[in-house]
């Protein structure tokens, strides 16, 4: 069992429930090592990975290799079938990792073999043992080709498992970014969206807030509801900056222009400012982000930071119930909608309501047993079951 506290007690805030951070795969595993080192969130820090030769390059997190027989300690080979059967035979080792864990943070880029397959098998694992879990994952750029379509599969699967996914499409660095980055670089940057999320869960969590928001708090608005996030994190100064905090939130290509907030189920909220931060500031924005969000529960935990003087650092987890079935659409746009077009055609979905239909009646056939296939009841129409819309 790795210990919940292998990070320096200098450089951590304490923490009022036992996290464990898992990298998944060749990305999820250079995520977990940049935390573990940068020492932001007191947890435990583990890679998993079906190739040994990846997993040798990290010097902090524990390190697990699953599959070996399976594998031979090699890589998948982008099968995420294969990666899935790989900790599915490690289930006693992972066990013991996740063991007495409250929280389980999965980090995985999506498109390749191990983190598009095991990471959905371990968030699966994760609520066997009664812990909440959450993912962050990446999903691919453009130039990387047929990888979108097995990423999209994979994560529709981490959806139906882990309590809440938080994506985000690498493209969105290459489309936003104002000057030529190297390729490394511009992978960097989209691991920091990820690594700023998990940073602002530690946050949340941490004992010392000057709002602290539970575990408990987390577990009424996302265990077991199956939804799916969106992440933004925008930092102002000066003596307006609350409402170009807010400004700067609603511009984030990820929100849709403030669509998103719209229509959140729920909203975690990390705020953290400097010495100066005051009740009058917390409750204003609060207020702020409550009328644009109706109809979401808001949980914001806010915190002082000496480093933060002058400034205000927020992060803003917008959580949303998914459909029974994939029933969402890209939305498009008119080339002339600007140059940010792309990124919101990836990120835009319009939600199919389901139609206040009246149940059929199986008249005297109501007592029979159902006909199931797959969990389905295939004696319900099916365009009950997947909300079709009839014109």
């Amino acid at each position: 069992m790795i210990s919940l506290y292998n990070i320096p007690a200098a450089h951590s805030a304490p923490l009022a429930v036992r996290v464990l951070v898992i990298g998944v795969g060749g990305a999820g595993g250079v995520m977990v090592e940049q935390l573990a080192a940068a020492g932001h969130i007191q947890a435990a820090f583990l890679a998993v990975d079906t190739d040994t030769q990846a997993l040798q390059r990290h010097g902090l997190a524990a390190k697990l290799v699953v599959g070996e027989k399976l594998t031979r300690g090699l890589g998948c080979g982008g099968d995420a079938g294969l990666a899935r059967r790989c900790i599915e035979s490690s289930r006693k080792q992972l066990a013991k990792h996740l063991e007495g864990a409250d929280v389980v943070l999965l980090l995985a880029g999506l498109g390749g073999g191990m983190g598009t397959g095991g990471a959905a098998a371990l968030a699966e694992m994760a609520g066997e043992e009664r812990a909440l879990a959450l993912a962050m994952v990446a999903l691919p750029f453009d130039f990387e080709g047929l990888r979108a379509e097995q990423a999209q599969a994979g994560l529709e699967k981490l959806q139906a498992a882990a309590d809440t996914v938080i994506c985000f499409p690498n493209q969105l660095v290459i489309d936003l970014q104002r000057e030529e980055r190297s390729a490394r670089e511009t992978f960097q940057a989209a691991n920091e969206i990820i690594l700023q999320g998990v940073r602002a869960v530690g946050r949340l969590l941490r004992a010392d807030g000057v709002i602290n928001v539970g575990l408990a708090d987390l577990r009424v608005s996302l265990k077991g509801r199956r939804t799916t996030s969106v992440l933004a994190h925008v930092e102002a100064g000066g003596e307006t900056r609350h409402h170009d905090l807010l400004n700067k939130l609603l511009a984030q290509p990820v929100l849709e222009s403030g669509q998103t907030l719209k229509m959140a189920e729920a909203l975690v909220v990390s705020l953290v400012g400097g010495p100066e931060l005051s009740a009058t500031e917390i409750d204003r924005l609060a207020k702020q982000l409550s009328a644009h969000c109706p109809g979401a529960k808001l949980m914001l935990g806010a915190a002082v930071d000496d480093a933060c003087q002058g400034r205000l650092s927020l992060t803003v987890i917008a959580s949303r119930p998914l459909l029974p079935t994939p029933t969402t659409a890209a939305v498009s746009e008119p080339k002339h909608a600007g140059k940010n077009s792309a990124a919101r055609q990836r990120t835009a979905l319009v939600q199919q309501q389901q139609l206040a239909l009246e149940s059929v009646s199986k008249g005297r056939f109501e007592k029979a047993e159902r006909t199931l296939h797959h969990g389905e009841d295939l004696d319900v129409p099916t365009y009950i079951r997947r909300n079709v819309a009839l014109s």
